[in-house]
């Protein structure tokens, strides 16, 4: 995992307008600073959140590099 600290906000069994709204009232209190936001699928329910949170991380910095 990179050494970049990231806040993450996993949000399980929510709707999409209740994960809507959640993102929309938490988002403002971190601008300017690394947040994900992620919502676990069938693949990813399997894994421990430290896998999650580690993929996630990944996933950004492969993201930020493109």
């Amino acid at each position: 995992m990179k050494d970049k600290n990231y806040k993450v906000v996993i949000l399980d069994g929510f709707t999409n307008e209740e994960i809507s709204q959640i993102v929309k009232a938490i988002k403002p209190m971190f601008q300017g600073r690394d947040i994900i936001f992620a919502r676990p699928t069938f693949h990813t329910n399997k894994w421990t959140v430290e896998k999650l949170i580690e993929v996630l991380h990944e996933e950004i910095e492969e993201h930020k590099c493109n």
